[in-house]
């Protein structure tokens, strides 16, 4: 089949041509380098800039801490899993440190509640590891959340001097102590099912954007309009560059929609 419209199709391939090369450019090192010593592409210094703007739309710590008071020196008991877990390198921070097993995961466990000032018992059955937890759920969450706070503000050198070892190995450690115990306190009922609740609550608000937004640096949305606008009015007009090279190719070429 000829190209009915030459010109034009040529402008459409030239465009395309021309798209791809910024595709390959996207994905190069070109940009800086990241903090484990590869280099940083485009693609890392968004995911930077998105991250560090939502991160100061992700605290709740004092919401959680008004909480956490109606539960002071109220009695708790529950039974928690240590398991393994793993986490992927996030675009644009540091490699996460190595999560340790199950074994040395329940040691740890048992470690945070009694810094918190409550007991902790670890138990191996089949292979599993698991945690008994007994003592004032108050002080416990007083500790998680503290602990919370510290690595939202990046200070997780806080966590390693308090425990004696790695910062996001505890902040997995308190997320497993209050998530595995869930199913059964909510089926327990009363004080149980509360505490389930907050639980919970200090996971979701707490503790995961303490792990999740850990080394990066919180900025507000306002004092990065610029770099975002553009960011979003150039992935509009990148989309669009592709759609009219494509149109483009298809007149030239001498492709038609009809009824």
């Amino acid at each position: 089949m000829a190209i009915a419209k030459p010109k034009k199709f040529m402008l459409g391939l030239v465009m395309l041509i021309g798209f791809f090369a910024v595709v390959v450019m996207l994905f190069m090192p070109l940009y800086g380098t990241m903090s484990d010593g590869s280099g940083k592409n485009a693609f890392n210094v968004l995911d930077g800039l998105y991250n560090s703007v939502s991160k100061s739309s992700s605290e709740f710590n004092s919401e959680v801490g008004e909480k956490i008071t109606e539960f002071n020196s109220q009695e708790t008991s529950f039974t928690s899993k240590a398991k393994a877990a793993t986490t992927d390198k996030v675009a644009g921070t540091p490699s996460r440190g190595e999560i340790a097993k199950p074994e040395e995961m329940a040691k740890q466990m048992v470690k945070l509640i009694q810094t918190a000032g409550a007991e902790a018992t670890s138990s191996e059955k089949d292979g599993a590891w698991s945690v008994k937890v007994n003592g004032d759920f108050g002080k416990i969450l007083a500790s998680a959340l503290e602990d919370s706070k510290e690595m939202y503000d990046n200070n997780g050198q806080a966590l390693v001097k308090k425990y004696g070892f790695d910062a996001e190995n505890a902040m997995n450690d308190w997320w497993l102590l209050f998530n595995s115990p869930q199913t059964d306190m909510s089926a327990a009922g009363g004080e149980a099912f509360e505490q389930s609740k907050m639980l919970k609550e200090i996971n979701e608000k707490s503790i995961e954007p303490a792990y999740n937004y850990y080394t990066i640096e919180a900025q507000s949305p306002s004092a990065k309009a610029l770099p975002i606008l553009l960011s979003l009015g150039g992935y509009v007009l990148y989309t669009v560059w592709y759609g009219f090279s494509l149109l483009f190719m298809f007149e030239g070429w001498g492709l038609k929609l009809e009824h």
